[in-house]
C-alpha cells in the first residue's frame, strides 16, 4: 500500500467519521474475517480483508481508529462509525487515474451510512464510476497538441473552487498536478499534493472539506488545514500556472 498524505478543505464542522461516543476496537483477525469488539459486544465481518474479485482489501488504522483498504485500479480508503450497535462505512476517498485522458481524480464522500459486509468495495463503484465519467470529459488537447499549461476544475463549490493545474507533459504523464484553491478573491498555491475533493452525500453542494491525512507507520494521523496555511501562501489568481515543483 503506497503511503499518502491526503489533503481536503474543512467547511463543515468535522469529518462524520469523528462521531459518536463508541468506539471501535478489533478484537481478532482471522484470514479474511476481522471481529470488531464495540463495548461488551462482539460483532464478525466474513470476508472483509484479503483478495476478493481482483481487489486487495486490507484492515487499517486513521487517528488509531479501525478502516478499511482497497486496492485494484485505483486506491480506497474506508471510515467506520458505529449505528445501531453495527459497524457501517461513513466515508469514502479515492484515488485514481482517469482511464481516459490520464488526469489524477481525488474524490470523496461522507455521510454514506452504508452497512459493513463483504461486498463494500462493489457498491464503492458507485461513485468512483460517477468521478470517472465526470473526468473523461476534461479536455487536455492543449496540453498535449500545443505543450500549454491547463487548468482543470477539481471543484465548483460556492466559495471555494480548487484548480489542478498540469504545466507540462510530464505532469500528466506521471499524474502530479499542482493544486490551487481559489477563495474570496484569492489565489492559494498549493503545489504537488495529493488534496481529495470531499463531499456529504445529504448536502453535495456544500463546499467540500479538506483534511491531510498523514502516513505514521502503520498508522494514518489526520490533521486540519486553517486559513493561515493558505494565507501565507498566496499567489496571485493570474499566475496560478506558475506553481511549485
Amino acid at each position: 500500500m503506497a503511503q499518502i498524505y491526503i489533503v481536503v478543505f474543512l467547511s463543515f464542522m468535522a469529518l462524520s467519521n469523528l462521531a459518536g461516543a463508541v468506539e471501535i476496537e478489533v478484537e481478532k483477525i482471522s484470514e479474511k474475517d476481522v471481529t470488531f469488539k464495540l463495548e461488551n459486544k462482539a460483532l464478525k465481518y466474513t470476508n472483509i480483508i484479503g483478495e476478493m474479485d481482483g481487489s486487495y482489501r486490507e484492515l487499517i488504522r486513521i487517528d488509531s481508529k479501525p478502516s478499511l483498504y482497497s486496492a485494484a485500479d485505483g486506491e480506497n480508503y474506508y471510515t467506520l462509525k458505529v449505528k445501531e450497535n453495527n459497524i457501517y462505512i461513513d466515508c469514502l476517498y479515492s484515488d485514481f487515474r482517469s482511464s481516459t485522458n490520464g488526469l489524477r481524480v481525488r474524490r470523496g464522500v461522507c455521510g454514506l451510512n452504508k452497512i459493513l459486509d463483504s461486498e463494500y468495495v462493489d457498491w464503492a463503484f458507485e461513485y468512483t464510476n460517477a468521478w470517472q465519467a465526470e473526468t473523461s470529459k476534461m479536455d487536455t488537447t492543449s496540453l498535449l497538441e500545443k505543450k500549454e499549461p491547463i487548468e482543470i476544475s477539481a471543484n465548483q463549490g460556492p466559495n471555494i473552487k480548487v484548480k489542478q493545474i498540469y504545466s507540462k507533459l510530464s505532469d500528466l504523464e506521471n499524474s502530479t498536478p499542482n493544486y490551487v484553491i481559489e477563495a474570496a478573491g484569492k489565489c492559494y498555491s498549493q503545489g504537488k499534493i495529493n488534496l481529495y475533493v470531499v463531499s456529504r452525500k445529504q448536502n453535495p453542494e456544500e463546499n467540500p472539506i479538506f483534511l491531510i491525512i498523514e502516513p505514521t507507520g502503520n498508522e494514518f494521523k489526520t490533521h486540519n488545514l486553517s486559513s493561515e496555511n493558505y494565507i501565507k501562501k498566496s499567489t496571485p489568481c493570474s499566475k496560478t500556472a506558475e506553481t511549485n515543483e
